[in-house]
């Protein structure tokens, strides 16, 4: 029906702090629907994070030598720290939408 890339962004708009009605109203989808991405982003979120089963992703070196040890992002307001294998289960999460 959608495409997985036109889910993605919607769910990301909504995640980084647009209003899930607005962001319906520029993708021209239901709220309901809308809604219903998120909470499976969130639920797979859930998941992923709590997996401790989760195998690590593979090791991608920058070619510049900058290696990842944390790194500080805005989560609904709060200043949150996330090390490195934080990160990595993040950008697996991304992945896990792409199967779907």
């Amino acid at each position: 029906m959608y495409k997985e890339n036109f889910r993605n962004q919607a769910v990301k708009e909504v995640k980084n702090g647009s209003t899930a009605s607005s962001v319906a109203r520029k993708f021209d989808i239901a709220l309901s629907t809308l809604t219903k991405w998120v909470n499976v982003y969130d639920e797979n979120m859930y998941k992923l994070m709590r997996d401790e089963n989760v195998p690590e992703a593979p090791v991608i070196k920058p070619k510049t030598g900058i290696r990842l040890k944390s790194i500080k992002v805005i989560i609904s307001g709060a200043a949150v720290t996330l090390v490195r294998n934080d990160v990595l289960k993040l950008l697996s999460l991304f992945d896990e939408f792409e199967k779907e």
